[in-house]
């Protein structure tokens, strides 16, 4: 027992051991409260893919291409410059107050893919059922007869134009947002695209080639 009025020797230490465990119960209180208005704060908005570097070299069957590294889906062809093929990722605006829509391209030779206008007379339009569809201005839909790998398949088409556009679309039911449309183009002498995206991209069917030919022309195809 320590004797009257003297002061212990344990008292300073834990006066400090009081003072850093509320400075430590502050501190977790302002982490928490940070943690909790960013989780409430809006993602940043994203932008429209553009042609910016960093650039990634490839050639693709004798054509030379300067490819944003952003823009590339995955390593192509284990990195090397010599490619059959590349596979892209874009994000694309139609419309200036619409939301951004991602993009898949398969990028090849125009000898690897017939175009889907040529397809719709050769193969696609045999295969047609007497239904037709409609809901995308300008496009008639006509479901395919069930065989041959065609289960659930719908072309879309323009029924008037020279060449035509055409898109092949899967019905995924219930997964509404994804990329469940196929159109193949012939973009140069050389190079053909085929494009997979989300059938609502259907609504400005008649901008797609426009808006899409001003990221070949930054390629170089």
């Amino acid at each position: 027992m320590s004797p009257p009025g003297a002061r212990s020797k344990n008292t300073p230490v834990t006066f400090f051991n009081l003072a850093a465990l509320a400075l430590i119960l502050v501190m977790g209180g302002l982490g928490v409260a940070y943690w909790l208005v960013a989780s409430i704060k809006p993602q940043s908005e994203l932008s429209a893919s553009t042609y910016s570097a960093p650039f990634t070299q490839k050639n693709l069957k004798g054509t030379k291409l300067q490819i944003p590294t952003a823009w590339l889906n995955r390593a192509t062809q284990s990195g090397r410059e010599n490619i059959e093929f590349v596979d892209l990722k874009l994000l694309v605006r139609f419309e200036p107050d619409v939301d951004l829509n991602e993009i898949n391209l398969h990028i090849t030779p125009s000898s690897a893919n017939q175009p889907s206008s040529v397809l719709l007379d050769s193969v696609y339009a045999l295969r047609f059922t007497q239904k037709q569809l409609t809901g995308y201005s300008g496009l008639i839909g006509k479901p395919l007869r069930a065989e041959q790998g065609f289960q659930n398949e719908t072309v879309w088409y323009d029924p008037v134009g020279a060449n035509p556009f055409a898109a092949k679309c899967l019905d995924l039911g219930a997964s509404g947002t994804a990329a469940n449309c196929l159109r193949t183009v012939q973009i140069s002498p050389h190079i053909s695209v085929t494009y997979q995206f989300n059938i609502t991209l259907l609504a400005h069917w008649q901008k797609f080639d426009d808006v899409m030919g001003k990221y070949y022309s930054d390629l170089g195809i």
